[in-house]
């Protein structure tokens, strides 16, 4: 989480540490949290709406897994039974 005075830097927890976060072996489950220190009033508000996103992401991820392995499977079928030469098949 970041807290700064404004906007400015807001895309710094997605773009900075994110990547090094996962570089290092961490996993992340969503954007980066950053919170303006103006609506730190808010702070139980805010902190509940980001984990109620980051819960989200993990069953979100694995349906994207599952849709792309099946249409992978399908795409080997249709190669398997000769359907398709391309290197897609590959």
């Amino acid at each position: 989480m970041h807290t700064r005075g404004d906007l400015t830097h807001a895309m710094g927890p997605t773009v900075d540490l994110a990547p090094l976060l996962v570089e290092l072996g961490a996993g992340v489950p969503g954007r980066g949290f950053y919170i303006v220190a103006g609506k730190m009033e808010h702070l139980d508000e805010l902190v509940e709406q980001g984990a109620t996103e980051y819960a989200a992401n993990p069953s979100r991820l694995a349906h994207v897994a599952a849709v792309t392995r099946h249409a992978r499977a399908a795409r080997i079928v249709q190669c398997d039974d000769g359907l398709h030469h391309l290197p897609s098949c590959l």
